[in-house]
């Protein structure tokens, strides 16, 4: 067992969902895909930016920060919820993050049914998602 990332960040490249990468500030859900892998399992390439959702393209200037002004405050819990949406069939279509608070909700939406499919058997094998809230 080792780490890898679509960054190559410890040498290994894999395909990645980022369900949460967040801070007080900014909140994003990322998937990023990778190129097929080799015969030994191993990817030479991946999208390093992945097509991300985050809450400064969707969410309206109050929807997301510290305090009481937005409607998610971070200094205060609040609830994630990702679902990853499917087509009529097995392939992934889409990502939707929902984040609630005290009867408020925000949900930002991605769907890209070409780039989500090509990861739908890495999700099927067993990928490990990945969640991250920094300071």
């Amino acid at each position: 067992m080792f780490y890898c990332d679509a960054n190559n960040g410890n040498g290994s490249w894999c395909p990645e969902m980022d369900l949460m990468e967040a801070n007080k500030y900014s909140f994003a859900t990322t998937p990023h895909k990778c190129d097929a892998p080799n015969d030994k399992g191993f990817y030479s390439n991946c999208d390093r930016n992945g097509i991300g959702e985050n809450v400064t393209e969707q969410l309206a200037w109050n929807g997301y920060g510290p305090g009481s002004q937005y409607t998610i405050d971070t200094t205060q819990p609040f609830h994630v919820k990702v679902t990853l949406g499917k087509d009529g069939g097995d392939n992934l279509n889409s990502v939707e993050t929902v984040l609630t608070q005290n009867g408020k909700t925000q949900t930002m939406t991605g769907r890209d049914g070409g780039y989500m499919s090509n990861m739908s058997s890495d999700v099927a094998n067993g990928m490990a998602f990945i969640v991250s809230n920094w300071q």
